[in-house]
């Protein structure tokens, strides 16, 4: 199917922005506008929930930033989730996407077991995506989904 990813994000931010509200965390969007994928809007929108959840979870409470761009990118769309907060060591980045993790804590308490993040990289690659994690250079995560733009927007 083919949707505007722009608005499919800026509703799961809306739903997000509680949450990051409680804890003190500003959430920024930025969008390329009018960028149209070719995937299942349901998928991508727990994607979505479930990165952004992750964000928000391990973001310093009151001093936490969450941003969220779209962008063009060679041919694809591309979203990605920044977020300044207690980011991963070398190992657990190399186990990321791997069923073997064990139970990690957030910045307030919140437990989060991994599954999402295998069960997103699923979903992104049944829609012809990749989910890809990197580590950013200070501190934090940055999770970037790259997806097909439909045919008339390449």
């Amino acid at each position: 199917m083919n949707f505007q990813i722009e608005s499919l994000v800026s509703d799961v931010l809306d739903m997000a922005r509680e949450s990051a509200e409680q804890k003190g965390i500003a959430v920024d969007f930025q969008a390329n506008g009018g960028i149209e994928v070719k995937a299942d809007p349901e998928m991508l929108r727990l994607v979505l929930s479930n990165v952004l959840d992750n964000s928000i979870k391990f973001s310093p409470k009151n001093d936490g930033k969450v941003t969220v761009q779209i962008m063009k990118d060679q041919g694809a769309a591309r979203w990605s989730v920044v977020a300044n907060g207690i980011g991963m060591s070398d190992s657990e980045m190399k186990q990321i996407f791997a069923l073997e993790k064990t139970i990690s804590v957030g910045s307030d308490g919140e437990k989060g077991a991994g599954i999402g993040l295998v069960l997103s990289k699923e979903l992104i690659e049944m829609n012809g995506g990749e989910l890809l994690a990197f580590r950013n250079a200070n501190q934090g995560m940055r999770m970037c989904v790259k997806l097909p733009m439909s045919k008339s927007y390449e």
